[in-house]
């Protein structure tokens, strides 16, 4: 029954259940921030812009948290890595979705190097889907993102996400999600950020538009939100900083749905 439940939800509110299989929120941050992923220039990268790893100095590692609208069948957890290397910055990450009658795994595997303010990165992520009494599915989607620093304050993002349409056991008519994402990240102050953001998913055929806003009240602590036009509407969350740690809480809501709790911790190695 409870297989039963999750399947019917997914087919129902997620409209495709190939078009959700990978993890754009990943973090309380991104979550706060309606989901953005221009915003993540750390090892949360890897799940949207792999470009964005270079905006990190420091080597760091991450896990993650997040229980939709409430229900633990749809839990999903996982960690990220970043590599800063004189080549470059590399990443590794997983996470997994579901429960044991229906299930999905992401690993990913990205690099990033920038060439003065530009930055370019690229990600391949292995997704194996399980579902009960059925031959489970391997697929390799393959990721893109650009990203250019026009000043301290101001940069702006292109990433796409399953650029060659990766299909589910080599049928053709069924195709995993692909999305792409514009976004601009613009310091407007010293306790105030904007991270506007663009996001088509071509599978769905629809254009969500995204913003966020960051409040840093001061070194340790800042406050998050965000509102999109579609999906989970209105975002809200926190973030806390102390020496190489920092951790947060957010909340999403989905205006049929309700509340999606996240955790999310992170730690920079130097």
């Amino acid at each position: 029954m409870r297989f039963v439940f999750v399947l019917l939800f997914c087919l129902t509110f997620c409209q495709e259940l190939k078009a959700v299989v990978y993890p754009i929120s990943v973090n309380v941050k991104s979550m706060s921030l309606a989901s953005s992923i221009v915003y993540r220039t750390d090892h949360w990268a890897l799940f949207g812009n792999p470009s964005l790893l270079t905006f990190k100095e420091q080597t760091s590692i991450g896990l993650f948290n997040s229980t939709k609208f409430g229900i633990s069948d749809l839990n999903s957890t996982g960690f990220a890595s970043n590599f800063k290397t004189k080549q470059g910055h590399f990443g590794l990450a997983f996470s997994h979705y579901g429960i044991q009658e229906f299930n999905r795994q992401n690993i990913v595997a990205g690099f990033g190097r920038k060439f003065g303010e530009f930055s370019i990165g690229a990600s391949g992520n292995y997704v194996l889907t399980n579902m009960v009494n059925s031959t489970a599915s391997k697929s390799l989607m393959l990721n893109l993102g650009l990203s250019y620093r026009f000043t301290e304050d101001f940069f702006m993002s292109f990433s796409g996400v399953n650029i060659n349409r990766a299909i589910l056991n080599n049928n053709l008519e069924e195709r995993l999600g692909s999305i792409y994402a514009l976004g601009v990240r613009l310091k407007l102050s010293m306790e105030f950020s904007l991270y506007p953001e663009v996001e088509y998913e071509l599978d769905l055929e629809r254009t969500i538009a995204k913003v966020g806003l960051e409040y840093k009240l001061n070194e340790s602590i800042s406050f998050l939100s965000g509102i999109a036009t579609e999906g989970d509407v209105f975002n809200i969350g926190g973030m806390y900083s102390k020496d190489k740690w920092q951790a947060g809480l957010a909340f999403s809501y989905h205006q049929y749905l309700g509340f999606t709790p996240s955790i999310s911790t992170s730690y920079n190695f130097n």
